[in-house]
């Protein structure tokens, strides 16, 4: 897509960067996903959340687009969208990760959070407008 640096590809987040992006969720989109421990299994640990139900069906893509062009974000690409303002990367950002509500209002859960910094940064930054 026109405005991206590089490739972009996801892997499997360690720990402390699956709760970061749980404190993201919470701080920049008002969830309430909460930390209640760590659970030994016989194939290794896993981190163990709850999140509140939001009742509601899966919004349509122009509606996903216009919740985020509306809380000021910019389309990296298909599935992933970039606030400059805080630095916001959003990864995984379909209608099966949002919901819109019976009010109509869209919420987001189980999205891919971060906060853009270095190469990643560079890589979804808007290109420098050259003017003529």
């Amino acid at each position: 897509m026109p405005g991206v640096r590089g490739r972009l590809e996801t892997r499997a987040a360690t720990p402390s960067e699956y709760l970061e992006r749980l404190r993201l969720a919470n701080e920049k989109f008002g969830d309430a996903i909460r930390f209640l421990g760590v659970l030994e299994r016989a194939d290794g640990w896993s981190l163990v959340t709850s999140q509140p139900n939001v009742p509601g069906g899966p919004p349509t893509a122009r509606e996903v687009e216009q919740f985020f062009r509306a809380n000021g974000f910019r389309q990296v690409n298909e599935k992933t969208w970039f606030r400059a303002a805080d630095r916001l990367l959003v990864g995984d950002a379909h209608v099966a990760n949002l919901k819109r509500t019976k009010a109509g209002d869209i919420v987001p859960f189980d999205l891919l959070l971060c906060e853009a910094g270095g190469p990643l940064l560079r890589a979804v930054e808007a290109p420098p407008k050259l003017e003529f």
